[in-house]
C-alpha cells in the first residue's frame, strides 16, 4: 500500500512542475475560465505565473458600489440592513498596497451609490475609496452611477478626476448622475490621447453651473471617436460645443442622441451639434423625443426642418428610432425632410428605421401609407448611389395583422424592393 501511495505521490504535479510550462500555455489556459471566480482562486495559488495570470482576470473589472441601507432584504420575516463594505474596501485598498500587479491589472473600475446615503454608508467608506483610486493608474474602462457630485468630498473628488483623467482611459459612461459642473466635467474628462468613447445618459446639471462661463482654453484636448447623449441635451451639448471645452468634437465618428426631452430648443441644439460633428460623423443615431404633433406641423426634435444631412457629408450609416404613425400622427415625412434637403452626392449606405405604428383597423387600412413614398423616390436618387439598404421595424400597437402591414409598406418601395435592398420586419 506504501508503494502505491508513493507512486501517485510521485506522479501529482507539483509548484516546480507547473511552473516549468510556458506563459502563453498558462495564459491560453486560464482565458478558459476567465468568468469563473472560484476557480481563478484556486489556479491562483498553483505558482508565481499561474497567479500572475488569474490575478489579471479575478482583477480585471472591480466594482465599488456602495448599498444603500434602505434597500435591504428580509430574513425570516425580519428587515435585514445590508452590510457596510468598509472591510471589504480597506482589505482591496491593502492588497493594491502590497501587490503592485493587482492594480496594474484593473482595466474596468465602476463607481455607483455615491448619492444621499448618510453617514452610515458612502460618507464612512468614502475616504478609503479615494485611497483605492489613487493606487489606479491603468484603467480602460469607467463608469460612474448615481454620483452626486456636490455630496463629494475635495478629496475624493481629486482622486476621482486623477483616475478618469488617465491616458488609458479609452471609455468614460456617466449615467443617472446629479449636480455635475462644468468644472467637474472638464476635470473627469480630460484623459488626453486616450478616451475614445464618451456616454452621458440621464445626467443632471447643477444650476449654479448653468450660467459659467469659461474664459481660458485648455492645456490639451480631448478627441473622442463615440458621443453617446441621452435624455437631457442642455447643458451638456453647450458645453461640448463651446469654443474652450476640453472635448473637440472635430474627429467624431459615431454620435447617438436617445430618449431626449422634447425642449424648445431642442433642434437648434442638435443643428449646433450637427455644425461642430458632423463633418467626419460615419454612424448618427438619433431618436424621436417624447411628443407628438398633428401631420401638417413640423416634428418636434432632430428630425425637423432645421436638421441637414449636408452636414454629415460622410455619413455611412443613419438610424432615426422612434417616430410614430398613427391616423392622427405621422413623422414618416420627417425622416424624408431630413434625406431631402442633400445638395451634393452622398456616402450614405443603410438607412434604419424603428417606427411605432397604433392603428384601429388589423389591416391598417386607416393609415396613410403613401407618406411613405417620398423615401423610395430619395433613396433611389441620383445622390444617393451607395445606398445599400433599408431596414424598417414596425412596433404594431394592438391587433394588427403583420401580413398585411408588410405587404402595404413594401407596395410604397416599388424602386429599393426591385433592387433587393429592402427589409421590413414587424413585431407587436
Amino acid at each position: 500500500m506504501n508503494s502505491i501511495s508513493s507512486a501517485l505521490a510521485s506522479s501529482q504535479p507539483t509548484a516546480s512542475m507547473m511552473s516549468t510550462i510556458p506563459q502563453e500555455v498558462v495564459d491560453h489556459i486560464i482565458d478558459y475560465f476567465h468568468d469563473d471566480r472560484k476557480t481563478l482562486v484556486s489556479t491562483s495559488y498553483v505558482c508565481p505565473s499561474w497567479h500572475a495570470s488569474s490575478r489579471a482576470h479575478l482583477f480585471y473589472r472591480i466594482d465599488l458600489t456602495v448599498p444603500d441601507p434602505l434597500y435591504g432584504d428580509y430574513d425570516d420575516g425580519h428587515f435585514v440592513t445590508p452590510p457596510s463594505p468598509l472591510k471589504k474596501y480597506q482589505r482591496l485598498y491593502g492588497l493594491l498596497v502590497h501587490d503592485r500587479g493587482i492594480a496594474n491589472a484593473v482595466k474596468e473600475l465602476t463607481i455607483s451609490n455615491a448619492h444621499q446615503l448618510g453617514p452610515s454608508a458612502w460618507a464612512s467608506v468614502e475616504p478609503t475609496l479615494a485611497l483605492i483610486l489613487c493606487k489606479l493608474h491603468c484603467v480602460r474602462v469607467i463608469r460612474l452611477s448615481e454620483v452626486y457630485f456636490n455630496h463629494l468630498k475635495p478629496d475624493f473628488q481629486n482622486a476621482l478626476s486623477q483616475v478618469c483623467s488617465s491616458s488609458t482611459v479609452s471609455l468614460l459612461d456617466i449615467s443617472n448622475c446629479n449636480s455635475l459642473t462644468w468644472s467637474t466635467f472638464d476635470d473627469i474628462t480630460g484623459a488626453p490621447n486616450g478616451l475614445r468613447s464618451l456616454r452621458m445618459a440621464f445626467v443632471r446639471a447643477q444650476n449654479a453651473s448653468l450660467g459659467f462661463v469659461k474664459e481660458e482654453p485648455p492645456l490639451f484636448l480631448v478627441k473622442p471617436q463615440s458621443l453617446t447623449i441621452e435624455s437631457s441635451l442642455d447643458p451638456v451639448i453647450t458645453w461640448l460645443m463651446h469654443p474652450y471645452s476640453t472635448v473637440s468634437l472635430s474627429d467624431l465618428r459615431e454620435l447617438r442622441l436617445t430618449h431626449l426631452e422634447n425642449i424648445p430648443n431642442l433642434n437648434d441644439l442638435v443643428y449646433g451639434l450637427l455644425d461642430v460633428a458632423g463633418g467626419s460623423l460615419e454612424y448618427l443615431e438619433l431618436w424621436a423625443p417624447s411628443g407628438k404633433c398633428s401631420t401638417g406641423g413640423p416634428p418636434p426634435g432632430p428630425m425637423g426642418k432645421l436638421a441637414d444631412i449636408n452636414l454629415t457629408p460622410n455619413l455611412q450609416e443613419l438610424r432615426i428610432a422612434g417616430l410614430h404613425f398613427s391616423r392622427q400622427v405621422c413623422l414618416v415625412a420627417a425622416a424624408t425632410v431630413f434625406l431631402i434637403g442633400a445638395t451634393a452626392p452622398l456616402n450614405l449606405r443603410k438607412f434604419s428605421i424603428l417606427a411605432n405604428v397604433e392603428s384601429d383597423s388589423p389591416k391598417g387600412h386607416d393609415l396613410d401609407w403613401a407618406a411613405w413614398k417620398g423615401l423610395d423616390e430619395v433613396l433611389s436618387g441620383p445622390l444617393f448611389k451607395p445606398f445599400e439598404k433599408l431596414e424598417v421595424t414596425m412596433l404594431i400597437q394592438g391587433q394588427g395583422i403583420p401580413e398585411h402591414y408588410r405587404a402595404n409598406l413594401v407596395e410604397q418601395f416599388p424602386r429599393l424592393h426591385e433592387r433587393k435592398i429592402l427589409s421590413v420586419i414587424i413585431e407587436h
